[in-house]
């Protein structure tokens, strides 16, 4: 799936780009930014992957779905294509579509972090949007990535799940990994399996 990485990467914005492939470019005398380009297979390949992804009741999302996703034109196919028009766009260029600022900016769903974390200043989603917003997506849990926690955690009792971790950290002190979803149950998966549990 697409998130803020391949966004930022996409308008030029090398700020968590290791500097081996900066390097890499330079020394073939090429911006690093021409090898994702859409002319080149790693861009066109990039540009098929999916902003939402929606599997049975299941919603999956890279950070996470503001109050402005409770407007019924954000349909997951109109996010998704919208994110792909604009995906090798400048940051300029973007801010001349509303459809783009939105879909890149803060509450949108590449960035917003209101789902899981409640400090004022992410704009943290109400009980009562998030219940409207699983209506209109048919969704019983959503899952998002983006924000790191110490542990694969949950959040309004259950219906929305954070599952990016800091892997290296969470190895070497045994803390969660992941989930695993099958036969309808959601499991905690850990690098020792006697750890992993069954949460929903």
């Amino acid at each position: 799936m697409l998130g803020n990485h391949e966004e930022m990467l996409m308008r030029g914005n090398y700020k968590y780009t290791q500097d081996k492939y900066k390097v890499l470019a330079d020394s073939i005398g090429r911006s690093y930014r021409d090898f994702w380009s859409s002319e080149t297979e790693l861009g066109r390949w990039l540009q098929s992957k999916n902003t939402m992804e929606k599997i049975g009741d299941y919603l999956f999302v890279h950070a996470g779905l503001s109050t402005a996703m409770l407007d019924p034109k954000w349909t997951i196919p109109a996010v998704n294509d919208s994110v792909r028009r604009y995906l090798f766009h400048t940051k300029e260029e973007r801010q001349q579509s509303e459809a783009a600022s939105f879909l890149f900016g803060s509450e949108g769903p590449l960035w917003y972090r209101g789902m899981v974390v409640k400090e004022e200043k992410y704009h943290p989603l109400g009980e009562e949007d998030l219940n409207n917003m699983m209506k209109i997506y048919g969704a019983k849990q959503i899952f998002v990535g983006h924000t790191i926690f110490p542990d694969v955690s949950s959040f309004y009792e259950g219906k929305v799940y954070g599952v990016n971790v800091s892997n290296e950290s969470n190895r070497l002190k045994g803390r969660s990994r992941g989930l695993l979803i099958e036969g309808g149950k959601i499991k905690v998966i850990y690098d020792d399996i006697t750890k992993n549990k069954v949460i929903n």
